[in-house]
């Protein structure tokens, strides 16, 4: 189980890492396909379907996605139960380096395609993306392929279309993030502009039949969105919808690659013909953990630990940080007043804009996120003496922006912290840099990779300081 270390003493500190915790170890990858799946030796159960594996030839596994590699260890552990009736297993992943244990996975191919923290397209996620297509391609019409999907594939699985570079869409990448597009818009452009995603991968494979198991990173679980829907044929690519995005974000053209537009371009002004999915083959999408489940799963915990728990889901994408510290804040405010002690999770995935001139710090939105909040509590004076709190986010998957934090929390010892150092929240949240600032106060939830990436879990919690900690 993961618990992130923390050389914090403070009770409600451990009790908050405690129930993001829960959440996160819910919708870990193994945990997320062990419980989704059942295997008698020879039928295999998801979702109600059932399908027969004593007539496959092999069973051939790909993918891609920080969890990916966790995900494919539950598969192969619900194999292991009868050894004797295991299938011809074979596949390959792309993963990030550090995500996975090469003894657990065999007798999978578990491609390291980029370095930790680096969620961009690399030349070594762009070979491997050619070999999963490959691999696909060459499969026969009694083999059965398994996909598993999780969030970070889209970068994961770079196979750019003819014309445009791997540099193009690393910029095109680069461009989108800084400027605070949401995941939808990102991924929206990166199906127009690829071979494998917008379902490139399920026109690819010649199985009979294609599973994919998807662990969701996008609000709402839009399978056209997750991972880009590199096997969702129901949802066709939209060159014209990607083409304004590009000049909302960049409407000079001043930074988006020539050959990107010219791509889209020629794509919007052609009359496409409805790609009809080949009714001979079965391609089947099966959701097996999301945001809500971790919310869920924490919430029980807090139960567990006697607090009053609100929950809010969030169903769509949350827009810029500083709203959704608006909204944060309200509710624990409006929560005061309907009794102590009490618990509020809430899951989501909001946006950074980093500012124009380019010059920022370091940092990733559950940071920026809590640091905003702290700003806020300290302008407001919400928390009377009497109160004892903490406010905690974190990336379920153990990555918050280009650092090694899943993100931070801040507490009263943290505001101490700070006084003593005599730091300004604000001038590190207007140039992005909410990492050094935790770093400073000791605020960084250090998790390393968790196996999973369900978007961000968030956990607020106040009490009387008479309570006395059990």
């Amino acid at each position: 189980m993961l618990i992130p270390q923390t050389r914090s003493s403070n009770p409600l500190v451990l009790d908050a890492i405690e129930i993001w915790s829960a959440g996160v170890n819910a919708v870990r990858g193994d945990t997320a396909v062990t419980d989704a799946l059942a295997w008698d030796g020879r039928w295999l159960a998801v979702g109600g379907r059932i399908f027969d594996l004593e007539k496959v030839g092999r069973l051939i596994v790909v993918g891609a996605g920080k969890a990916t590699a966790s995900m494919a260890d539950g598969l192969l552990r619900l194999f292991d139960r009868y050894p004797e009736s295991r299938p011809n297993i074979m596949g390959w992943l792309n993963v990030p380096e550090g995500s996975f244990d090469p003894k657990l996975t065999r007798p999978l191919h578990i491609h390291a395609a980029r370095s930790p923290g680096v969620n961009e397209p690399t030349l070594k996620a762009y070979q491997g993306a050619q070999q999963i297509m490959h691999l696909v391609a060459d499969a026969k019409s009694n083999d059965l392929v398994i996909c598993l999907i999780s969030g970070g594939s889209s970068a994961l699985l770079p196979l750019p279309v003819e014309g445009v570079s791997l540099e193009d869409k690393l910029q095109i990448t680069r461009v989108l993030s800084q400027r605070g597009a949401n995941i939808e818009e990102l991924n929206t452009v990166r199906r127009a502009l690829s071979q494998v995603k917008g379902g490139g991968l399920a026109r690819a494979c010649a199985a009979g039949t294609l599973i994919t198991l998807v662990l969701s990173d996008v609000l709402g679980d839009p399978l056209h969105l997750i991972g880009s829907g590199p096997t969702w044929l129901e949802h066709p690519v939209d060159p014209t919808r990607g083409l304004e995005i590009l000049r909302h974000f960049d409407p000079k053209g001043e930074v988006t690659p020539k050959a990107v537009v010219s791509y889209l371009e020629f794509s919007s002004s052609r009359k496409h013909e409805t790609k009809k999915r080949d009714a001979s083959r079965r391609v089947e999408h099966f959701i097996v953990g999301n945001n809500s489940i971790a919310i869920d799963h924490a919430a029980q915990h807090a139960q567990s630990l006697n607090y009053r728990v609100i929950t809010q889901y969030a169903n769509g994408s949350e827009g810029d940080v500083a709203e959704v510290a608006d909204q944060w804040f309200k509710m624990i405010r409006d929560s005061l007043e309907d009794g102590l002690p009490f618990c509020m999770i809430s899951g989501g995935e909001p946006t950074v804009t980093l500012p124009k001139n380019g010059s920022f710090g370091k940092g990733g939105r559950n940071q920026h996120l809590v640091l905003s909040m702290l700003e806020r509590v300290l302008a407001n004076s919400i928390f009377d003496n009497e109160l004892d709190w903490t406010i905690l986010s974190g990336g379920t998957d153990g990555e918050d922006g280009p650092t090694d934090a899943a993100g931070a929390w801040v507490s009263l010892d943290v505001i101490e912290r700070m006084q003593r150092k005599r730091l300004e929240p604000k001038n590190y949240i207007d140039r992005c840099d909410a990492y050094r600032f935790f770093e400073e106060v000791d605020g960084l939830l250090l998790s390393g990779p968790t196996g999973t990436n369900v978007c961000d879990l968030r956990v607020a919690l106040v009490r009387s300081k008479r309570v006395v900690p059990q």
